[in-house]
Formats: C-alpha cells, sequence, structure tokens
C-alpha cells in the first residue's frame, strides 16, 4: 500500500511538475508574440510618421515659397509658416496631458491583452 502511494504521488508530483513547465513555456510565447507585436507596431509608427515629416516639410516649403510670391519677397512667407508652426507646436503643448494619457492607455490596453 505505502508503495503504490509513494508511486502515485511521484506521478502526481511528475504531472504537477509537466504542466508547470508547458503553462511557463505558454507564459513565454505569450510575452513574446506580445513583444513583437508591440515592436512591428512601434516601428509601423515611425514609418509613418518618417513619411508624414517628409509631407510637412514639403508642404511647407511649397506654402512658403508661394507665399513669398504673393507679397513679392524673399523672407515673409518663411515667417508665417514658421508663425503657423510655432501656433501649432503652442497648441500641441497646451493638450499634451491629453495625448499622453491616451497614448500610455492604449499601450496598456495592448500589453493587458495577455491571456
Amino acid at each position: 500500500m505505502k508503495d503504490e502511494n509513494t508511486f502515485l504521488t511521484d506521478h502526481l508530483l511528475t504531472k504537477v511538475e509537466n504542466f508547470s513547465k508547458t503553462s511557463f513555456e505558454l507564459m513565454k510565447l505569450k510575452v513574446i508574440n506580445k513583444v513583437a507585436d508591440s515592436s512591428a507596431n512601434i516601428i509601423n509608427y515611425f514609418v509613418v510618421i518618417f513619411i508624414l515629416s517628409l509631407i510637412f516639410i514639403s508642404l511647407n516649403m511649397g506654402l512658403s515659397l508661394f507665399l513669398n510670391q504673393i507679397y513679392k519677397n524673399n523672407y515673409s512667407g518663411f515667417f508665417m509658416v514658421a508663425g503657423i508652426n510655432l501656433i501649432i507646436l503652442i497648441l500641441y503643448y497646451l493638450l499634451y496631458p491629453f495625448f499622453k494619457n491616451k497614448f500610455k492607455n492604449s499601450i496598456i490596453e495592448k500589453l493587458a491583452e495577455i491571456k
């Protein structure tokens, strides 16, 4: 009887050990998947931001040159566009807490999807 109980206990411990190893491996794979997904999203955002920056710079240069042609001088269009960009920057800094919380919550929601 004692040998049978010992055998059952050893068998149960082996099953528990295998279960814990499998659970750990599964959690590890889920974390790796989530990190890979988040990294891909971050790279995608950087590419989009880079392309939008190039478009923004091109539009600013075009608008500046257009305004220079309207006002018939070489510098006023650049100052006007710089002033518009400054106003946009000030608005962004005033609304920064809203954007920060929105981005932070988005990241937390993405990382919390691990089940």
